[in-house]
């Protein structure tokens, strides 16, 4: 189901029941075409419907993907930045007597915010290969590549989530701009069916138009039929 804002839905769930209500029914088309609503305008609202619906679809399917990436990101972070503290501890250890090797792989602080650390263990891992001879000594094997990987690919994959947030942003400002439209054409629509069908509210109350129940209980004691007339004029009452 699309996610959008309860005024949005009120929009699009009132020019569904117009649209779909005129649609079906010849002589309604005809009465609002009489008054200057034509077809043509009737099949834009239904063209406006069908393009927010597709633009709101597209946002959530950006929505969905940006929160699968952060939900990979959630799992994968901690992890990554715990076995780079580890090696990083193992090449203070095996350098404690040569501090310009730990200065040259910037590791005097393991910065310890989010992602601040991600181009801080990109830098070590690209580094540190040329002291591998050394560290191997001290248990480093191909997980440290394993974990330069990893790093690598959650820089590569926040990347992708602010793609996929900025894409949901865009399509919300579409989305905007339809949603305008729309509320111009349902405003057309209603504004002449109230004219067509003053003396109908069953007609009104079809197409989802609210009708005081004042001036309901008024009409049908003063008009005992709504106006069309006709072989079909039977299906509006």
């Amino acid at each position: 189901m699309a996610n959008y804002h309860q005024s949005d839905s009120k929009l699009i769930e009132a020019a569904q029941t117009a649209s779909y209500t005129l649609s079906i029914n010849e002589d309604l088309q005809q009465q609002m075409e009489a008054y200057g609503f034509t077809k043509e305008q009737a099949q834009q609202g239904i063209t406006w419907l069908n393009e927010v619906q597709n633009i709101l679809k597209t946002r959530d399917q950006h929505n969905d993907a940006a929160r699968e990436l952060s939900l990979k990101i959630n799992q994968d972070i901690d992890t990554a930045y715990d076995i780079f503290r580890k090696h990083v501890s193992i090449v203070k250890t095996a350098f404690r007597e040569e501090p310009h090797v730990i200065q040259s792989l910037n590791i005097q602080k393991v910065l310890n915010k989010k992602w601040k650390w991600v181009p801080q263990a990109l830098y070590f891992y690209e580094k540190v290969p040329m002291h591998m001879e050394k560290l191997q000594h001290f248990g480093a094997d191909e997980h440290w590549q394993q974990n330069h990987a990893a790093t690598g690919a959650l820089m590569a994959i926040k990347v992708q989530r602010l793609k996929k947030k900025a894409d949901s942003e865009h399509s919300t400002q579409v989305k905007d701009q339809a949603m305008e439209a729309l509320k111009a054409w349902y405003a057309d629509f209603r504004r002449i069916a109230r004219t067509a069908f003053h003396h109908t509210p069953q007609v009104l109350e079809s197409f989802g138009i609210v009708v005081p129940s004042s001036r309901n209980k008024r009409t049908k004691a003063t008009t005992p039929k709504a106006t069309p007339t006709g072989d079909n004029a039977g299906k509006l009452m």
